[in-house]
């Protein structure tokens, strides 16, 4: 018994120290985050910042894709290893940043040379190529940034993750004003693309330092001995990314081709970075909480594992539905933050709120699949959310604009939290206790 009594304390000592690290990290990202979206609305004007939020949404779409599986997956894997094969660490750390900077450079290219047919055929905005042209020097550096994110994370380097946080967000608000406000929507494009290759320079000196003090050494030499590992645990990630990032931009650009639809997309963009507010800090008690609980059932400590597991989601959901009341109630004050033009779009906010909310709930379950390697499962789900949104949003919701846009989120989120739970209960109850037991003896 005492012996289970000090793995949930050591399990819990990690857990809440990586959350007060994370903390302090998502705040000042999501701080400036925040800023900088002000920033853009108060300094390019409503419908100059409805483009730039389209524009946005096309290069997160590609992001979401060109970086599927590639940030759970080194969390994982490098967290289950690091202890007991430094070794093979090393390998998988080396074939993740290789296979990612490959894919990374494919879709930025891919980007660049099509940007002048998603402008012009597919958004109807030809005015937005250069733009896109640009952020294609975001799609890669962030791209690759994504796999540094799950590396460190698998790494729990939490502490170095917080002071890299602080120098990018000096860096972005910088970038974005100075930018922003000498050439509008080019210098916004540039800024974004600008902060992506500091943040990937920043954390590849990271990763090198963390790996040195934790002696794992990456090696290119027999990394492709780790592929089948990577396309194993990547493909049904990547399968997910590519499918929910098409189906939100696609629900986007429905949104942004309608009637006034540049200004609705402007509306829904603002909202959906106050939307942000709610799942930020359940976000990254989730990021601290997946390599923990892949670390805890690999050494089959099956008490601190459901232990963190609960934990997990009920400060999630506790934190989440808080801030989400807060947002709700603040909305027309919110809004007006970016403009007088912004105040329209309370009842967008306080969807987008719900749907949060139900998101994190999701997010608490998926860790379940995620620590018990049901991948292909939450494909499935993730599957039947891009459907729920789409179908949603472009077969009954389109006519409401934004508002309609965020109902669609509420119906994606509601599907999920529901598949999600009650897989993660079919999960629990075919765990073994027979490793529960023997922590007790």
């Amino acid at each position: 018994m005492s012996r289970l009594k000090d793995t949930w304390s050591e399990a819990s000592r990690r857990f809440f120290r990586g959350i007060t690290w994370n903390i302090a990290a998502s705040l000042i990202s999501q701080g400036s985050s925040f800023l900088g979206t002000i920033i853009a609305a108060r300094l390019l004007g409503k419908i100059a910042f409805g483009e730039w939020s389209i524009v946005q949404s096309t290069v997160f779409m590609v992001v979401t894709i060109a970086s599927a599986g590639m940030s759970i997956t080194p969390s994982k894997i490098i967290s289950e290893h690091r202890d007991s094969d430094p070794a093979r660490t090393g390998r998988f750390v080396a074939l993740c940043l290789t296979v990612s900077m490959g894919v990374s450079f494919i879709y930025a290219v891919g980007l660049f040379v099509l940007a002048p047919w998603i402008a012009g055929t597919v958004l109807h905005e030809p005015q937005l190529a250069m733009l896109l042209r640009i952020s294609s020097v975001y799609v890669f550096f962030w791209s690759v940034w994504w796999c540094q994110i799950g590396i460190l994370y698998g790494l729990e380097a939490f502490t170095r993750l917080t002071e890299l946080n602080v120098i990018q967000a000096i860096a972005s608000l910088t970038l974005a004003f100075v930018l922003t406000y000498e050439f509008g929507l080019s210098g916004a494009a540039w800024a974004l693309s600008l902060s992506s290759l500091s943040a990937f320079w920043l954390h590849t000196l990271a990763i090198r330092k963390e790996c040195r003090r934790q002696g794992i050494v990456p090696r290119i030499t027999g990394m492709w001995g780790e592929g089948s590992l990577l396309y194993r645990l990547t493909l049904p990630a990547a399968v997910s990314g590519i499918v929910g990032g098409t189906a939100i931009w696609t629900s986007h650009a429905a949104l942004a081709t309608r009637s006034n639809g540049i200004e609705e997309m402007a509306v829904f963009n603002a909202a959906n970075v106050l939307r942000n507010l709610v799942v930020f800090v359940p976000g990254l008690i989730a990021r601290v909480a997946s390599p923990i609980l892949s670390n805890l059932l690999g050494k089959g400590d099956l008490h601190g594992y459901r232990k963190t597991l609960r934990s997990n989601l009920g400060m999630t959901v506790s934190v989440a539905f808080f801030v989400a009341a807060a947002v709700a109630v603040g909305s027309p004050y919110l809004l007006k933050a970016y403009g007088s033009d912004f105040g329209s779009g309370h009842s967008v906010l306080v969807y987008l709120a719900v749907s949060a909310i139900l998101e994190t709930i999701a997010v608490g379950l998926y860790q379940s699949l995620f620590a018990n390697s049901k991948w292909w499962i939450g494909m499935f789900v993730s599957a039947g959310w891009s459907l729920t949104l789409f179908g949603s949003f472009y077969f009954g919701m389109r006519d409401g604009g934004a508002e309609g846009l965020a109902l669609a989120y509420v119906a994606a989120w509601l599907f999920s939290a529901v598949a999600y739970g009650i897989i993660a209960m079919k999960i629990e109850k075919r765990l073994s206790p027979l490793t529960e037991v023997k922590e007790m003896n």
